[in-house]
């Protein structure tokens, strides 16, 4: 067994929204000696790792593997960063510690598509709409999936885990990866515009972001998922709320976020958007979508564990690998089938050799 991981610790503490005194309470010693552990001024023993694992909800083995180069909390972009509470933004981006060792764990067994995202810093967000579509040859039509796109061009998705429900997405660079965890509590069209809106950050933004990245970052998904020809030519002048509920699973958005998109075009008049929020608000569309549409999941994980198990390596075979406890695995694969996420069977065990360099189309 190797040393005691430090970085670790705090990762699985603050994944499991922990504080020092409390997970010190647990255990039965002292905040300090908590302290004292994370900054690697002194090693709990045996017996005490092993109560830490069972609190944590970690295995053993997880805290004696190599030490984590912790992600910066400014390499993420949240947005209202100032409004999510602490214990909920350490524990996202833990999340996202661990989204980065899985992501690697996949690289090193898959040859996964090349990353294609241009450098946009500077470009409004209507234009760096209108150049992304023209360079993914995108034209003025709608986009089918957005999981899908991020995907062929290299982005990595992942799911949020559900107790990070106060984060809508987040995304940040892994060395040269690109990596997106999007929410699965919101709506399917609210998660759209989420994939779209981290897109931005990726390609215009280098720094931690602040409210005029947010803003900028939630026109650019609006213009890149209803472009501005496209939806001046279909909705006509006079309109009505059922006409839009109708009319809104053409760009696959929610029925605020295409109302916001016309009212910025100026295809709606100030009354006309007021009026239509009011109407919104009354029906409960703010919160519940009318004619929603089929929640996206990932098709470059879906590929990546259907090979995995026609090699006969389970999931519980890749979270043993990694260290991990089954269900934090699953936390980031947006609920794939029980016929690819089977717990059960122990398959052949193929070798690394076996595994590497597989393609993904």
């Amino acid at each position: 067994m190797g040393t005691f991981s430090s970085s670790r610790l705090q990762l699985a503490r603050e994944r499991q929204r922990l504080l020092r005194k409390e997970l010190a309470a647990r255990c039965g010693v002292s905040a300090q000696t908590v302290s004292n552990w994370e900054r690697a001024h002194t090693v709990p023993s045996t017996e005490l790792v092993a109560r830490i694992a069972s609190v944590l909800s970690f295995p053993e083995d997880f805290f004696y593997r190599d030490e984590l180069d912790r992600m910066p909390a400014g390499a993420a972009s949240f947005r209202a960063r100032s409004r999510i509470p602490s214990r909920h933004k350490h524990a996202a981006l833990a999340a996202g510690d661990l989204a980065r060792e899985l992501a690697a764990w996949i690289e090193e067994r898959f040859e996964l598509p090349e990353v294609r995202l241009p450098a946009l810093h500077g470009q409004g967000p209507e234009l760096a709409a209108q150049v992304l579509r023209t360079e993914w040859l995108l034209g003025q039509r709608s986009v089918p999936n957005m999981i899908h796109l991020l995907e062929s061009r290299g982005v990595l998705v992942f799911s949020l885990a559900q107790d990070c429900r106060a984060i809508d997405a987040f995304s940040f660079w892994s060395g040269s990866r690109p990596i997106v965890l999007l929410n699965t509590l919101k709506s399917a069209e609210r998660s759209r515009i989420d994939a779209a809106h981290e897109l931005f950050h990726l390609v215009a933004h280098s720094e931690e972001t602040g409210k005029k990245e947010e803003e900028e970052a939630e026109s650019f998904a609006g213009a890149f998922l209803m472009p501005a020809d496209d939806i001046l030519q279909q909705v006509p002048p006079v309109v009505s709320l059922p006409y839009f509920i109708q009319i809104k699973q053409r760009w696959g958005v929610s029925l605020p976020a295409l109302v916001y998109r016309l009212h910025k075009l100026s295809r709606l008049t100030d009354w006309q958007y007021r009026s239509l929020f009011i109407e919104i608000s009354k029906r409960g569309y703010r919160t519940s979508e009318p004619n929603s549409i089929p929640r996206e999941r990932s098709a470059l994980l879906a590929k990546v564990f259907i090979s995995l198990r026609q090699q006969g390596i389970m999931p519980r075979q890749i979270a043993n690998s990694v260290g991990w406890p089954i269900a934090q695995l699953q936390e980031f694969l947006f609920g794939l089938g029980a016929t690819i996420l089977s717990l059960d069977g122990g398959g052949s065990g193929a070798s690394d050799k076996q595994r590497d360099h597989l393609r993904l189309v």
